[in-house]
């Protein structure tokens, strides 16, 4: 199984390959062109690391359509908060091409976590700094939003005064 990404990717920074195996237990899923990995709401069983092809990963809107929200590939990582959290799935997952990908079962994780496994843990790390950092971007995203809702809140105030004085008798 080649896995050079583990040098590579954050969350598995300090862990090696034996280590990593530990967890995932050399579990490989293989899908086809167009199979579904999971789908929104579904309950969350651990996080997958995709080896090789590409996952699309959907959202669904109010009206129940599937919208892409970003397609990943060799070393992109899927399920990292429900196997923190255990909750549901937030988005759905397909293969655009036929994919390989390691699953880390979330009960097996968490029993390497209560029989404090160093790999677990130095997992659990990485994955704090790396959801600080997508907090932190979040929250100026969030700011400049606001930033551009009041200025637009702004904008038609003044048009709608400049309406109102235009078109006043």
């Amino acid at each position: 199984m080649d896995m050079e990404f583990l040098n590579e990717h954050p969350i598995f920074k300090g862990i090696d390959k034996e280590m990593f195996i530990s967890l995932a237990e050399d579990k490989v899923i293989v899908l086809n062109e167009g199979g579904w990995l999971f789908e929104q709401g579904e309950k969350s069983d651990g996080m997958y690391v995709i080896l090789s092809g590409e996952i699309e990963v959907l959202i669904k809107d109010d009206l129940g359509k599937q919208n892409q929200f970003t397609i990943l590939s060799e070393g992109g990582v899927l399920g990292e908060i429900g196997l923190l959290t255990g909750h549901a799935r937030s988005a759905s997952a397909k293969a655009t091409v036929p994919s390989e990908l390691i699953f880390i079962k979330a009960d097996i994780f968490q029993g390497q976590l209560d029989a404090g496994s160093l790999v677990a843990h130095k997992m659990v790390y990485n994955l704090s700094l790396i959801l600080a950092n997508k907090l932190e971007e979040t929250n100026e995203h969030l700011l400049e939003v606001k930033k551009v809702i009041k200025n637009t809140g702004k904008e038609i105030a003044d048009f709608r005064k400049k309406l109102m004085s235009d078109y006043t008798l």
